[in-house]
């Protein structure tokens, strides 16, 4: 079977796991010639017991419309989890996922968010099997 290549982006309210919280969650799947199959965008509820950072708060302010896009409609984050893993299960084969960060990279969050979530402690954090999935992060 082909691999599908999952690209995610996330948007923080700072730079910590855990201290802050994931305000969205984008992923596109794409096949292995490039076309898009499906996207999954979520506006996210913070997790509990996080705080967000004064700094990255500040800069959100200044940008109206990042802030309105980052807490319109937010979803409570327990019901995420579930929605995203059988997204992703959809397809069959390798499932290569790509994210891109400059610090602090979106998988590290994405996995914080699915251990956070559903207790787990498995690699990728959503209860998805690993035997068929890879994680590339690139930087930069």
């Amino acid at each position: 079977m082909n691999p599908v290549c999952v690209v995610t982006d996330v948007e923080v309210d700072g730079p910590t796991p855990g201290e802050n919280s994931m305000l969205s969650l984008a992923s596109v799947a794409i096949d292995d010639k490039g076309e898009e199959i499906d996207d999954f965008h979520v506006i996210l509820e913070p997790l509990v017991d996080t705080t967000p950072d004064p700094v990255t708060m500040a800069w959100l302010k200044s940008q109206p419309e990042a802030l309105a896009a980052a807490i319109e409609s937010s979803t409570p984050s327990q019901q995420v989890v579930g929605h995203y893993v059988n997204w992703v299960k959809t397809w069959r084969g390798q499932r290569l996922f790509y994210t891109s960060g400059l610090s602090l990279p979106p998988a590290s969050w994405v996995g914080h968010f699915g251990n956070s979530i559903s207790n787990t402690t498995n690699r990728n954090g959503w209860g998805i099997s690993t035997q068929h999935t890879e994680l590339l992060t690139m930087h930069g």
